[in-house]
């Protein structure tokens, strides 16, 4: 299930979802019927944030409390999420979705805004500047079309998808800005 996630967003911060948007709506209505069951999703901070993002963001009721097992014994968020910055990156964004009273993703985001900012000031390399990309900028709150490239520069991975994906959302830029200098040729005679 990750592979999935992980390509849906993908193309969607690429900004290239609109030509796939049967697809994805196929693949989150089987997600979303098997979200709250599926361990190996929930064994990954990063897998269960970004499938929770996912499915919220394209209307499916998923609940919060999904989240409740990052909790220790004393009720609080484990120390042992502040190690993954990808998956802190994740928790932020999918913070960004809550719906009043769902006091576990206030304390999620407030958690993760807290330690991302710390660990920001500590790290002068890309990945700080993935993260205050993430913190001023959650994919939620964005433009996909506006934010492409700087996904593209931030975005790593080796697989075959990744160069396709890639391709296409440079190809479809280009197709794109070329259509609106036309639109705009039309409108100003």
């Amino acid at each position: 299930m990750k592979f999935c996630y992980h390509m849906i967003d993908a193309i969607q911060r690429l900004g290239i979802d609109y030509h796939f948007h049967g697809e994805i709506e196929v693949v989150l209505q089987r997600l979303h019927t098997k979200f709250n069951t599926l361990s190996d999703c929930h064994n990954n901070l990063y897998e269960l944030a970004v499938g929770f993002r996912l499915l919220r963001q394209e209307g499916y009721y998923v609940s919060a409390d999904v989240f409740n097992n990052l909790k220790d014994t004393e009720g609080k968020l484990q120390e042992k999420l502040s190690e993954d910055i990808k998956g802190l990156m994740g928790l932020y964004e999918a913070s960004q979705l809550c719906i009043k009273g769902e006091d576990i993703l206030e304390e999620i985001g407030n958690f993760s805004s807290q330690l991302l900012n710390a660990w920001n000031t500590h790290n002068d390399h890309s990945q700080a500047r993935i993260v205050r990309n993430t913190l001023g900028h959650p994919h939620h709150k964005s433009l996909a079309r506006f934010m492409a490239k700087s996904f593209l520069s931030d975005f790593q991975g080796t697989d075959g998808w990744v160069n396709v994906f890639r391709e296409l959302a440079k190809m479809d830029f280009n197709v794109v800005k070329s259509i609106h200098q036309k639109e705009m040729l039309q409108v100003s005679k």
